[in-house]
């Protein structure tokens, strides 16, 4: 990993900013016997250049700035074909205080490639191929200054992510969750509109910080359990990721105490509420069946 910074004299941009780093990951599944199930690697190039400015036009301060990511990902042990993903964003972020009040507004732009290395027409997941995505995200938020301590904010966002490799080409079995794992080849883009409320207190000895969400999403991404058994391994169940229409709603609450100069007590508790709607086939399978069932996967409170 690396990173530089360069600082400007006389321009509207304060600093430049540039930051490149490789990760090289790779690790194996060891069955009873010291058999090795299954080898996964994943090389993972990005790179980014930021350039922030001050007293710009409206806005007091901003970002701007461009990112690129090159994913190689192999699997061993399973029909999982090895693909690569290139991804580039380019994204400006603008912020603003009006007496107590302080705004942000960014936007980003997403274009993303998945280049399986085989295209195999008769795969069980379906024709597995190339695929390209692309998306805008934005977000707005306002953070009001209550005094002593006390904010208050609002945060709107409407999000875009691309399927990830494993969601659209994954193929074999996955033990320690007692699945049987399909990507989906077909999959669209998860694009979802979040809003969230907070409370915040910052003071000299403790902190705190309450916040309420609710994100709708058009299509969410998420492995759903068929019912079947999967004919190479019956004690398994197979496990296809689908795109729905979701909702996903609840809370977060974060704290701190120094209790004395040099120890500090914190602690956080989450809760989160998921549900999809029926998909138009499952309807017709069960037309008694609630309009609305609960997502997998949801962590307790």
């Amino acid at each position: 990993e690396g990173a530089s910074e360069l600082y400007l004299q006389e321009s509207i941009f304060r600093s430049v900013t540039a930051d490149i780093s490789y990760k090289n990951y790779f690790h194996k599944e060891i069955e009873p016997g010291g058999i090795t199930g299954t080898e996964f690697g994943l090389l993972t190039t990005n790179a980014s250049v930021k350039a922030y400015h001050h007293n710009a036009g409206p806005f007091d301060s901003g970002t701007v700035g461009i990112w690129a990511e090159h994913k190689d990902y192999a699997v061993s042990g399973a029909s999982t074909p090895a693909s690569d993903a290139y991804s580039f964003a380019a994204f400006l972020v603008e912020e603003k205080d009006v007496g107590s009040l302080h705004l942000e507004a960014g936007l980003r732009f997403d274009h993303h490639i998945t280049v399986p290395a085989e295209r195999d027409p008769e795969a069980r997941i379906g024709s597995i191929r190339r695929r390209a995505f692309s998306g805008l995200a934005s977000s707005v938020a306002a953070i009001y200054n209550l005094g002593k301590g006390y904010y208050v904010g609002s945060t709107l966002m409407h999000s875009f992510r691309p399927p990830s490799q494993e969601e659209l080409y994954s193929e074999g079995p996955h033990l320690a969750s007692y699945s049987y794992e399909m990507g989906n080849p077909e999959l669209d883009p998860e694009r979802g509109l979040g809003k969230e409320l907070f409370l915040r207190y910052r003071g000299e000895r403790t902190d705190g910080e309450l916040a309420a969400y609710h994100n709708s999403f058009s299509n969410y991404i998420y492995p759903r359990n068929t019912g079947r058994q999967n004919p190479r391994f019956p004690s398994l169940n197979d496990y296809q990721f689908e795109g729905a229409a979701s909702l996903l709603y609840g809370f977060e609450a974060s704290g701190e105490i120094q209790l004395i100069p040099h120890i500090v007590l914190g602690g956080t508790m989450s809760y989160t509420h998921g549900e999809r709607e029926l998909t138009d086939r499952e309807v017709e399978l069960n037309p008694d069946a609630e309009e609305k069932q609960p997502l997998p996967m949801i962590p307790p409170l």
